[in-house]
């Protein structure tokens, strides 16, 4: 069974779910032709996108490669797909926080994710940011972390460490300070 890469967001077009088929078209072209991609999110509102998706997976030849997941939930095995990912990747353009990450961070799942928007903030120095979306690129950097296997073990680590920032007990003492001191003197 090939490689698995996870995407965890709804389905529209400021997400990227195209850019996401394109990289593992790539990816199964240049490095593992068994290689997948679960997506998982909801379709509301998804409308003609999503039939765009779909056309874009057959015309590319991935239907049986790219699988829409719609919603699940914590209850409904998610995390189960994140233990099941060799990858977590995020080509998104828009993200205010993008809480998947912090997920894919905390149990140990490697990332790689557009640096746009919300995602350097969420991802610190944890994770691979890309600038570009070369899909050659982004395919041997996915085999990188994937094969090199002291750079997966420091980005797993940075990034349980990065989660770390994000528990409640991390936040609510964030938030307290704040409140004590708003400007920071």
């Amino acid at each position: 069974e090939g490689r698995k890469f996870l995407f965890v967001g709804r389905i529209a077009p400021n997400k990227c779910q195209h850019d996401l088929i394109h990289f593992l078209h790539y990816y199964r072209r240049l490095v593992d032709a068994e290689a997948r991609l679960l997506l998982v999110g909801g379709f509301a509102n998804a409308g003609a996108y999503q039939l765009q998706l779909e056309t874009l997976a057959k015309q590319l030849r991935l239907e049986q490669a790219v699988e829409f997941l719609g919603p699940v939930g914590t209850d409904d095995g998610l995390g189960t797909l994140y233990q099941q990912a060799d990858v977590f990747v995020c080509l998104s353009e828009h993200e205010g926080f993008c809480v998947p990450l912090v997920e894919a961070m905390a149990l140990g799942v490697p990332i790689i994710a557009y640096d746009s928007t919300g995602v350097p903030y969420t991802l610190g120095e944890a994770g691979v940011l890309v600038r570009e979306k070369r899909w050659e690129a982004l395919a041997a950097l996915a085999e990188t972390l994937l094969h090199d296997a002291a750079l997966r073990e420091t980005v797993i680590a940075r990034q349980r460490e990065r989660a770390q920032e994000f528990t409640p007990k991390a936040v609510r003492a964030k938030f307290e300070g704040y409140l004590q001191d708003p400007l920071g003197l």
